[in-house]
């Protein structure tokens, strides 16, 4: 019964990750966008996920570059539900992939941009896999160390795309990776 248990929920999130990539690669004109704050999306992902996950640790540091403290820079134009999806699911592969199952966010203003650093010490992503983790259903060769389907980073880069964003990430082996989303500032 457990085992059977197992495989239905892993086909739950199968199809739910699946129905989020189809909806992540809509025709933009169908994706409904609204004026939002970033960083308030940005937390309420983080609170979903840790209502979730009770044993993850997330920490988020806001940076002002312009040095003005002013509350709109993290203004945006943007679908709140799309971009939850995206901010949740790095979160959570931070968290699964580090041992102390921890996450440090640093989101960045200045401005031009809205920059948004997911950061973990875990383990890594090795510099062959790099080039094809935003590939759908690749998974790289730590595919071992945690279950995956490797739709994950394929529905964060799209809707990154979506909202006129850049995704990029360094990561060293057995040091951590840092994944940043960049987007262009309202302002």
């Amino acid at each position: 019964i457990d085992n059977a248990l197992q495989d239905a929920n892993h086909a739950s999130e199968l199809s739910s990750a699946l129905l989020d990539f189809a909806r992540a690669s809509y025709d933009v004109s169908q994706i409904s966008l609204v004026n939002l704050r970033l960083d308030e999306t940005l937390a309420e992902a983080k609170l979903s996920l840790l209502q979730k996950n009770t044993d993850y640790k997330i920490g988020i540091n806001y940076m002002d570059s312009a040095g003005d403290k002013d509350e709109s820079n993290y203004d945006f134009y943007g679908n709140p539900y799309l971009l939850q999806i995206a901010f949740s699911n790095l979160m959570e592969n931070a968290c699964k992939y580090s041992g102390d199952k921890s996450c440090h966010i640093e989101i960045e203003v200045d401005y031009q941009n809205i920059k948004i650093h997911f950061t973990d010490h875990g383990i890594g992503i090795a510099e062959k896999d790099l080039s094809k983790i935003f590939d759908l259903f690749y998974r790289g060769s730590n595919k071992s160390y945690e279950k995956g389907n490797g739709i994950g980073l394929s529905i964060v880069k799209r809707i990154v795309e979506i909202h006129q964003g850049k995704l990029n990430v360094s990561s060293k082996v057995l040091k951590g990776s840092t994944f940043t989303i960049q987007f262009p500032s309202k302002k």
